[in-house]
């Protein structure tokens, strides 16, 4: 699942409430998982691939989305086809992709506030154990949101990179990098500081 990728729209996955399409998720993971068919998964992929076809979901949201998968997946088979055998690498690459486009799907389809909400309302039972419900659904969906940002400034790092003449990102690029991360990660603490939200439960909020 990613944050802040939703797109509007009146289509019948955009209409489908956010915990069916999670639990319609969750159901498919373990399918994809069970199964070891190349043709079977490939069949479900054309399906995932279907499904953002339903969602009307636009060309460069796709390439924005699904293209970093494919070297990752380019890489998954070569190191698998060349420990094991390319069969498994393939259907290790397949289970992947499906479960990708298919969380992509549903990211896209789904209001961050709906997708929260649900949470919530799923962790309410876990009070009695001091589960704080707001707290833990922040943290999950900072966390969400925290990886595509950090491939964002990766990748806009390597651009500047480039067009400097540097190919490769040399030890100095990657300490400002890191530096980057760790600044936009302390603006967020002091953001949630300020609004009490990471402050202790027995202490009283300003």
């Amino acid at each position: 699942m990613i944050i802040g990728i939703y797109r509007a729209g009146d289509t019948v996955l955009h209409r489908l409430p956010a915990g069916p399409k999670l639990l319609g998720l969750a159901a498919l993971s373990a399918v994809v998982f069970a199964l070891g068919s190349i043709p079977l998964l490939a069949a479900l992929l054309a399906g995932a691939l279907a499904a953002l076809v339903v969602a009307r979901a636009d060309g460069e949201t796709l390439r924005a989305g699904l293209l970093p998968l494919v070297p990752m997946l380019a890489l998954i088979f070569a190191l698998q086809a060349a420990l094991d055998d390319p069969a498994a690498a393939l259907v290790t690459c397949l289970r992947l992709a499906v479960l990708a486009v298919l969380a992509f799907a549903v990211s896209l389809t789904t209001r961050t506030d709906d997708l929260l909400a649900l949470l919530i309302r799923l962790l309410r039972r876990f009070e009695r154990f001091g589960v704080d419900p707001e707290r833990v659904a922040l943290a999950i969906a900072l966390a969400l949101r925290f990886a595509p940002l950090v491939g964002e400034e990766l990748a806009e790092m390597r651009l500047a990179a480039r067009a400097r003449g540097i190919e490769r990102l040399r030890p100095a690029l990657i300490g400002a990098f890191v530096v980057r991360i760790l600044r936009f990660a302390e603006d967020v603490a002091d953001a949630l500081d300020m609004r009490g939200i990471g402050a202790p439960r027995d202490r009283p909020r300003p």
